[in-house]
C-alpha cells in the first residue's frame, strides 16, 4: 500500500501544473488520508524498520530536493512529484510515531 501511495504521489505531484487549484487541493486531501490508511494499516514489526528507513530517505530528498528547480524543462515535475510523495508520507510518519510510543511502555 506505501509503494501504492508513493507512485500515485509520483504521478499526480509531476502533472499538477496541469489543474486547476480545487483539482490539487481535491489531490492533496486524498493523498493524505491515503497516508493516514497506509500508516494506520502498517502493523507488521518486519515492515515497520523498512518503512521508518525510506520515510527518512524521502524527507532527506526533499529538504535538499529544492535545488531540482534549476533543472532545464523537468525541474518543476521534479518538484511537484517530490512535494505530493512528502505529503503522502508525512501522515504514514506521524501515525507509526505515535503507534510506537503507545506501544511501548515508558522503560
Amino acid at each position: 500500500m506505501f509503494l501504492i501511495g508513493v507512485v500515485l504521489a509520483l504521478i499526480l505531484g509531476a502533472l499538477s501544473n496541469q489543474f486547476v487549484d480545487p483539482a490539487v487541493a481535491a489531490m492533496v486531501g486524498v493523498l493524505m488520508v491515503l497516508g493516514l490508511v497506509t500508516g494506520i494499516f502498517s502493523m507488521f514489526e518486519e515492515t515497520k524498520g523498512l518503512m521508518y528507513t525510506s520515510l527518512v530517505i524521502v524527507l532527506a530528498a526533499w529538504i535538499g530536493g529544492q535545488a531540482v528547480l534549476r533543472v532545464p524543462l523537468m525541474g518543476t515535475y521534479l518538484t511537484g512529484a517530490l512535494n505530493y510523495v512528502v505529503v503522502f508520507t508525512i501522515p504514514v510518519l506521524l501515525v507509526l510515531a505515535v503507534k510506537r510510543a503507545f506501544s511501548r511502555e515508558f522503560e
